[in-house]
């Protein structure tokens, strides 16, 4: 999708194993090094790239040094991290960022398309409907209503954001079970309402709990990929619990 998000709405992450791997495994375990001459790098997915952000001034020089003349040679790499990975709200900025220092963004794990109300604030999308004949009024959940559509040209419900977003992962994991044979981990930044959706296709999740869950920002969900027509599985992270007593009209992430 191309519409502005803010950084908020894509901290969270789901990292999803393409292989058999134990809950013990895919617990959260911090990188280690296993020689002083140990060259693996730290894979890092940037969030933003653009307004706000010095990676693409600083910090992205030396991750991936672009093939770019600086004081008559070239950027030299000085760091153990490589960045593999982008999104950015602006498309442009992130598809800019991708190709000048070979990182790869997918607009399929963007979050629940508003169309042509992209660009417009909650009250600015509420007037318009209810001022329109010719739509009906909006359920006052209408933010969260999984089904729920806003009547413009291009807006999705987030059930259907949850499908698409499925639908990448799925994608994505087969074409890396194809190139691998070791226990994987794949991993997926996005917005935590598409990829509660996204689980709920999946079938690791069932639909009650897509509102009265939510997703801790940037700590990962594991789930284990299933053959074609079989149920994932989820091994490790947590799901975060929804606070209860919240106003029907609340938003969801």
């Amino acid at each position: 999708m191309t519409e502005p998000t803010s950084r908020r709405t894509f901290l969270a992450a789901a990292g999803v194993a393409a292989a058999g791997i134990s809950p013990a495994e895919a617990a959260d375990q911090p990188f280690r090094r296993t020689s002083p001459a140990d060259t693996r790098p730290i894979r890092i997915g940037v969030l933003t790239c653009e307004n706000y952000s010095h990676i693409s001034a600083s910090w992205g020089l030396y991750m991936n040094p672009p093939l770019e003349e600086w004081k008559g040679g070239y950027w030299p790499r000085s760091t153990g991290m490589v960045m593999t990975h982008v999104w950015d709200p602006d498309p442009a900025a992130s598809k800019a960022f991708g190709e000048r220092f070979d990182v790869e963004g997918h607009d399929a794990l963007a979050e629940r398309g508003l169309g042509s109300a992209a660009n417009l604030t909650v009250g600015q999308i509420e007037d318009i409907i209810a001022t329109d004949p010719r739509f009906s009024p909006m359920p006052p959940d209408w933010k969260s209503n999984s089904r729920y559509r806003l009547p413009l040209q291009g807006a999705e419900s987030l059930i259907e954001a949850g499908a698409r977003v499925a639908g990448h992962i799925r994608q994505r994991v087969e074409h890396l079970a194809a190139q691998v044979s070791v226990d994987t981990v794949q991993v997926f930044v996005g917005h935590g309402a598409a990829f509660r959706h996204a689980a709920f296709h999946l079938g690791s999740l069932a639909f009650d709990d897509i509102r009265r869950l939510s997703m801790h920002h940037a700590r990962p969900v594991y789930l284990l990929a299933a053959q074609a027509g079989m149920p994932w599985q989820h091994i490790a992270g947590e799901w975060k619990m929804r606070s209860r007593g919240g106003s029907p009209a609340e938003g969801i992430d």
